[in-house]
């Protein structure tokens, strides 16, 4: 006997009633399970806890501001669009020369007092902020100092308006 595929059961039921989805289960959407904590073995408590321990941190370090993170971080290492080479952000110098020591480009590594010059620029757009680093990079730079400057000196006394 030749092998004739056929519906499924439901799939059989929808072309006869066409209703019959109507309060379907099934979603339109995709849904994601959820499991009651309280349903869970204390064994995969553990691992679940254990599992989301590192992401804690390291949202932890992200939303630190820089002044702290100059005094608590550690070196966090990125990658940018437009940039081929990833960047690093450490705290300071002592992070800044293990990197240099492991063959790490000085241009790609931003140190927290670099990055806090570079906030000081309120008027930097992203574009600027990525040439800036692309200039770091491909000269292997040291950002020694960013300095906003105020407006043109005045030609009647010589200062900014």
């Amino acid at each position: 006997m030749p092998y004739r595929p056929q519906l499924p059961p439901l799939l059989v039921e929808e072309q006869r009633d066409p209703k019959a989805t109507a309060g379907s289960p099934t979603p339109e959407e995709a849904v994601t399970p959820v499991t009651v904590v309280s349903e869970l073995s204390s064994e995969r408590s553990r691992q679940i806890e254990t599992q989301a321990a590192p992401k804690s941190d390291e949202a932890r370090i992200l939303q630190m501001p820089l002044d702290q993170f100059e005094r608590e971080g550690c070196p966090i290492q990125v990658r940018v669009p437009g940039l081929l080479d990833t960047l690093w952000f450490v705290p300071g110098g002592s992070e800044r020369d293990a990197l240099v020591r492991r063959a790490v480009d000085r241009g790609r590594i931003w140190t927290a007092h670099e990055l806090m010059d570079l906030s000081k620029i309120s008027s930097l757009t992203r574009e600027q902020a990525q040439t800036l680093a692309r200039i770091k990079v491909e000269f292997d730079a040291e950002v020694v100092s960013i300095e906003p400057l105020g407006s043109p000196p005045d030609p009647k006394d010589g200062t900014g308006a």
